[in-house]
Formats: C-alpha cells, structure tokens, sequence
C-alpha cells in the first residue's frame, strides 16, 4: 500500500511538473512581478500585474511595466483572455498622458497552445487622446508563429 501511494504521489508530482513547465508565457494572475533584462545590460523592463480595471465590456487585468535605459518608459495595458483562451489587448495609458482604447480588442496571442504555423490578425480601429485623428485606423495586427524555442527561467521552462 505505502509503494502504491508513493507511487501515486510520484507520478502526480511529475504531471504537476509538466503543468508547471507548460505555464503560460504571459501571465495575467494579480500578483505576478517578473523583469526583463538586455543581454548586454542595457536596459531592464520590470513588469506587474497590478490589478484590474474596468474596460467597455467587462473588466480587464492591468499590467503596468517600467522599461530602463535610453528608452525609458511606464506604460499600463489592459488585458483579457478570452473564452477560447486567446490574449486580448484592449488599452493602453501612460503616465505622460497616452491613452488608447482599440475596437475590437486585439488578439495578441492565438488560441492555445501555439505551434509553428499558426497565424491570426485583428482589423481594428484606435481611439487615442494624442495626435493623429481619433478614431484612428482601421488599422491590422497579427502575429504568425514561425519558430519553437524553450527558454529556461527561474519560474519554469518555457
């Protein structure tokens, strides 16, 4: 009996593991904090979700991030996922005055899990508070996956 449970409890750790491993590569759970740094040691890009916020529609995940460097900026983006999993990009706002909102939302990322060959776009139109006409656009984003690569953090693999 005592194998059998060890043996219960081995392979549940391992599928746990594999779970783990598999997390998802943009997170969006209140609470999550993580930074990017250049290679070169450039710049760094702290990242947060911070909490969430009402967009048209529902309520999206805020997730504020604080780029170093020549490039300096702050910048808060609102996100959701939708019922297929797809990542969902509705707004934007920084500190300096920026606010955007896109209609529709843009899908960021595809349904899950992404493989090569997979490819999706938005047409959407932007509604920003600096220059250019508001709404501007119709504007279109999409993204194809064309390469698979892993990359080992201290969060998981990748």
């Amino acid at each position: 009996m005592r194998t059998a449970l060890l043996l219960s409890l081995s392979l549940f750790t391992i599928v746990m593991a594999a779970k783990v491993a598999a997390q998802d590569y943009f997170p969006l759970a209140e609470g999550w904090t993580w930074m990017y740094a250049a290679t070169d040691g450039s710049s760094t890009s702290l990242v947060t979700i911070s909490g969430i916020a009402p967009v048209i529609g529902g309520t999206a995940v805020v997730r504020h991030e604080v780029i170093s460097g020549a490039d300096a900026q702050e910048f808060h983006n609102f996100w959701t996922r939708d019922d297929e999993g797809r990542t969902l990009l509705h707004g934007a706002f920084n500190p300096d005055g920026f606010l955007a909102y896109y209609d529709p939302p843009i899908v960021w990322y595809g349904v899950p899990p992404l493989v090569v060959g997979d490819d999706w776009g938005t047409a959407f139109r932007v509604f920003a508070s600096l220059g250019g006409p508001s709404p501007g656009g119709p504007d279109v984003y999409g993204k194809p996956v064309s390469d698979a690569q892993t990359v080992s953090v201290p969060a998981g693999v990748f």
